[in-house]
């Protein structure tokens, strides 16, 4: 799991270093005084790319 406080509104999620079995789904959750968002989302990783 990741979070991450007090960020601006365009904030971003940046994975490094992901492989094949990081893929599946996801759910990213945003709360603050007004209440809560989700959205569920898939994620696939491909292999490196042929030369």
């Amino acid at each position: 799991s990741w979070i991450s406080e007090n960020v601006e509104a365009d904030a971003r999620l940046r994975l490094a270093n992901v492989s094949e079995r990081d893929g599946g789904e996801y759910l990213c959750r945003a709360t603050n005084f007004i209440g809560v968002a989700e959205k569920a989302f898939w994620l696939r990783v491909h292999g490196p790319q042929a030369a």
